[in-house]
């Protein structure tokens, strides 16, 4: 009767090992990308506090090898999903909300599978029932971090406009250049998006914007930066307005 038990014991601590792994993998990616950011050690508690729980859930919650491997696989998912879309919209004042997806997906991921192992018990209705959380969350993910042109443009105009004030209307130094040109890129995308999507007027804006960014990007001097900074107030200030609020999407 030992013999069974022990290797009962042996086989529990692979698959523990195995969700170790995906686990540190995890905590790899979420410390990578508040690294890239620029964002540690700041934003460590933040990232504990959301994607803890998730985590430890999946480590401790999950038994099955196919649980492990399958889950371990869809909470990658989650966490690469969700850096990226933090990544993607650095910009924005409310980026960092987006790690609340961490737990809005994880957590749930990890009742839902700790529910269909313990309900399923034959191996190749565990790798089937693995497969479709797999691929459910593959679907989830693009649901909440797709968006669409006109909610990528506004992001990126509210993030200019939030930059714009913490840089302030004195003379451009090279850092706050830096920082407003780094959205260039950013109006070039949505000026095509937006365009694809039939939205001319804002299209046009996004790319008067993304011509107006690319001139304190090329500029030599601070001569030449401080007049094409005075020439973004101006587009900006036409087109944004003074409330802040993202432009008309038409």
């Amino acid at each position: 009767m030992s013999q069974p038990s022990a290797g009962a014991q042996a086989e529990a601590l692979r698959y523990r090992r195995v969700r170790f792994a995906f686990g540190l993998a995890g905590l790899a990616v979420l410390v990578g990308g508040l690294a890239y950011l620029g964002a540690l050690p700041a934003g460590l508690g933040l990232v504990v506090l959301l994607g803890g729980p998730p985590l430890l859930s999946y480590v401790f919650g999950i038994r099955s090898l196919a649980g492990s491997v399958f889950t371990g696989l869809a909470m990658l998912t989650v966490i690469i999903g969700t850096t990226l879309y933090v990544i993607g919209e650095a910009a924005s004042s409310t980026a960092a909300l987006g790690y609340l997806t961490l737990l809005v997906v994880g957590i749930p991921l990890v009742v839902v599978t700790a529910f269909l192992e313990r309900a399923i018990r034959s191996p190749s209705g565990s790798v089937l029932a693995g497969v479709v959380v797999l691929a459910a969350t593959f679907g989830i993910m693009l649901f909440f971090t797709d968006e669409s042109a006109a909610e990528s443009f506004c992001d990126h105009a509210n993030g200019l406009g939030n930059t714009m004030i913490e840089v302030g209307p004195a003379a451009l130094t090279m850092s706050g250049a830096e920082r407003l040109a780094a959205f260039q890129p950013d109006f070039v995308r949505d000026s095509q998006a937006l365009r694809a999507d039939g939205l001319r007027e804002s299209a046009h804006v996004a790319e008067v914007w993304a011509e107006a960014l690319a001139e304190i990007r090329d500029a030599d001097s601070q001569a030449e930066r401080g007049a094409a900074y005075d020439h973004l107030q101006r587009v900006v200030g036409d087109l944004y307005g003074s409330t802040g609020s993202c432009p008309n999407i038409r």
